[in-house]
């Protein structure tokens, strides 16, 4: 038979190598590229079937800058969208209906699953929860203990106390009687020895005013994550490509006091909880992210990774740290939870934690091969300005068994 000399028939590639390297010099089953096609551990490959469309673009100018899942009591898969325009999209057939406005758009949406919410923050607003059907601003209410507190009358009252913890605009719930509730806000305080004269923007008390609280709210977290019945927030501000934030507390964890309640990142006297990371780096570094790999906590620095262990922060638990590596992290989205693994990007290219707690170094043989100058190139665009450094992100195919990340465009 004529053979089709338009054709060149070559054995499947099982291996692959780094643009560092010439390929003319390497051996026929290496290559640079494979396009649609899977690497099976047999070594041969199979074709890849493309990306599954799940619904209809938005309309308008809107674009698509994260995408987020959650699972509802009712067990039917939701299909969430942060845009440019700082609107939150739910997935409804194949359209888009329009659930939460006015974030910021200068911020980096973050997500994580927790106690059956949804729980979104992006370090300029304060942090959001989606149960499935309504979006709901986080916060808490914490019981006032000031001492001697008077009815004067439908829109004042006295208490003892200290006049900084009741700023203007701050919301009061206030209890008129069991089970009666009203809630107001502070208009004005007035301090006359320690005896504080608080005017409120309306005329709701009665003279069976017994007790009052004030409304709290987390920081506007950067990074949200759950881990140990717990959420844990990091940092606040938009993310920045190569400076570090301006929070002096950049390199402290914060976590909620109560088990498996969103809302609980205030103790029963009003004061978050948290850990302070810094003294236990050896340079000044910005803490970014966090992960759990076989029950260590695992922190990620933009130049270190602190590993902890324990699960109980608390001041008489039983989390305690362990080492600190030299080797950080390029961007909080750059952080892939695998079903055994946690995968994250260096400058140097991506890693694995399994691998990098063996060698407690940056080890050229681990998942991202030789320092490779196309990733080096790609974090240089990466971290070339702040608006880039908002575009990146991670993303994991449970079902096929692949993850990835978008550095630059």
């Amino acid at each position: 038979m004529k053979r089709n000399l338009n054709v060149v028939t070559v054995p499947f590639p099982p291996r692959m190598m780094s643009t560092s390297r010439n390929p003319t010099a390497m051996p026929i089953d290496y290559a640079r590229d494979v396009l649609n096609m899977f690497t099976l551990n047999s070594g041969a490959g199979s074709k890849r079937n493309g990306v599954v469309r799940v619904g209809d673009a938005l309309t308008g100018e809107e674009s698509i800058t994260c995408l987020m899942q959650f699972i509802p009591p009712s067990g039917t898969l939701q299909i969430l969208a942060g845009t440019d325009n700082g609107n939150i999209y739910l997935q409804e057939g194949s359209g888009w209906v329009l659930k939460y406005s006015d974030l910021n758009v200068d911020g980096y949406i973050c997500w994580t699953h927790f106690a059956n919410h949804l729980v979104i923050c992006n370090g300029l607003d304060t942090p959001i929860k989606w149960d499935g059907t309504n979006f709901e601003v986080i916060s808490q209410w914490i019981d006032d203990t000031g001492l001697n507190l008077t009815y004067v009358d439908a829109a004042t009252l006295t208490v003892e106390g200290d006049a900084d913890l009741y700023p203007v605009g701050l919301e009061l719930r206030l209890e008129l009687g069991a089970g009666s509730y009203v809630e107001s806000t502070v208009q004005s305080v007035t301090d006359s020895v320690g005896t504080l004269t608080i005017t409120l923007d309306s005329a709701v008390l009665t003279a069976g005013l017994a007790s009052f609280a004030y409304k709290v709210y987390p920081p506007a977290f950067a990074f949200i994550t759950s881990a140990h019945n717990r959420l844990w927030g990091i940092g606040t501000g938009a993310p920045k490509a190569s400076s570090f934030s301006s929070n002096v507390d950049r390199n402290r964890v914060y976590y909620i006091d109560g088990f498996n309640d969103p809302t609980a990142w205030y103790d029963d006297e009003g004061f978050l909880q948290s850990i302070n990371l810094n003294d236990k780096s050896p340079m000044s570094d910005e803490l970014m992210a966090m992960a759990v790999k076989d029950g260590l906590s695992i922190f990620f620095f933009r130049n270190y990774t602190q590993v902890w262990s324990g699960t109980n922060p608390t001041a008489t638990g039983d989390f305690a740290w362990q080492k600190t590596i030299p080797v950080g992290a390029v961007h909080p989205g750059l952080i892939a939870n695998l079903p055994n693994d946690v995968g994250f990007f260096t400058r140097y290219g991506a890693r694995t934690i399994s691998r990098v707690l063996q060698t407690e170094q940056l080890d050229v043989g681990d998942l991202g091969s030789d320092v490779d100058p196309t990733i080096a190139q790609a974090v240089s665009t990466l971290t070339a300005n702040d608006a880039i450094y908002r575009q990146a992100h991670s993303f994991y195919d449970d079902q096929q068994g692949w993850f990835g990340f978008k550095l630059a465009s």
